[in-house]
C-alpha cells in the first residue's frame, strides 16, 4: 500500500504544479502573460501567412516579432520558465532568422506549432499551430 502511495507522488506533484500555474495565470501578471503569448503566436501566424501569399520579407515586422517574443518570455518568467526560455529563443530567431537552421529550430523546440501547442496546454486549451519554423 505504501509503495502504491509513493508511486502516486509524482502525479500528485504535477497536479499541484498545474493548479499553481493556472492560479498564477489568473492574476493580473498572468493575464498579461496570456495576452502576450496569444499576441505573439497570432502576429507570427499573420506574418507567415503573408509570406505564403507571396509578400516579401519585412525586416521591420521581423524586428517587431523579435521584440514581441522577448516580451512574452519576460511575461512568462515564474509562470512557465521552460516556455518562457523558448519564447526568448524565438525572439533571438526573429532577430536574425537567416542564422538559424531548421535543425537548430527543432532542437531548441521553437517551431511555432510546438510553442503554440505548449501555450494552449498552459492555458488549458487544445489546438494546433502553424506548421512553420516561424
Amino acid at each position: 500500500m505504501l509503495e502504491a502511495l509513493i508511486g502516486l507522488l509524482p502525479a500528485l506533484g504535477n497536479l499541484l504544479k498545474d493548479k499553481s500555474r493556472r492560479r498564477r495565470l489568473q492574476d493580473e501578471r498572468g493575464q498579461r502573460a496570456v495576452e502576450s503569448i496569444l499576441r505573439a503566436v497570432n502576429e507570427t501566424k499573420l506574418y507567415i501567412a503573408a509570406l505564403s501569399r507571396g509578400e516579401s520579407r519585412d525586416a521591420d515586422r521581423e524586428d517587431e516579432l523579435s521584440r514581441r517574443w522577448t516580451e512574452t518570455a519576460a511575461a512568462l518568467h515564474g509562470i512557465d520558465d521552460d516556455l518562457g526560455r523558448r519564447c526568448r529563443l524565438k525572439g533571438e530567431y526573429w532577430a536574425n532568422p537567416d542564422q538559424w537552421s531548421e535543425h537548430q529550430v527543432r532542437d531548441a523546440r521553437i517551431l511555432l506549432t510546438e510553442v503554440a501547442s505548449d501555450a494552449d496546454a498552459l492555458l488549458g486549451w487544445s489546438g494546433s499551430g502553424a506548421g512553420h519554423a516561424g
